[in-house]
C-alpha cells in the first residue's frame, strides 16, 4: 500500500530501494524460520530415538538453552 503512494515519474529508484529492503527482511525471516525448523527437527528426532525413561530430550534441550 505504501508503494502505491509513490506512483510518479521520479519514484522508480525509491520504490526499488524499498522493495529491496523488504526482500532482505523477508529473506532474514526465512533464514530464522529455517533455523527454528532445523532445531525442532533435531529435537523431535532425539525424542523419537529415546529408548529409556528419564528426562524428555526436548525439555532437556530447552533447559540447556536457558543457561
Amino acid at each position: 500500500a505504501g508503494l502505491l503512494k509513490l506512483d510518479g515519474p521520479q519514484t522508480c529508484s525509491v520504490t526499488h530501494d524499498l522493495a529491496l529492503a523488504k526482500l532482505h527482511l523477508v529473506q532474514d525471516k526465512i533464514a530464522d524460520l529455517e533455523a527454528i525448523r532445523d532445531a525442532l527437527q533435531q529435537m523431535v528426532r532425539q525424542c523419537e530415538l529415546k529408548q529409556k525413561r528419564g528426562t524428555c530430550p526436548i525439555i532437556a534441550t530447552l533447559v540447556e538453552d536457558e543457561r
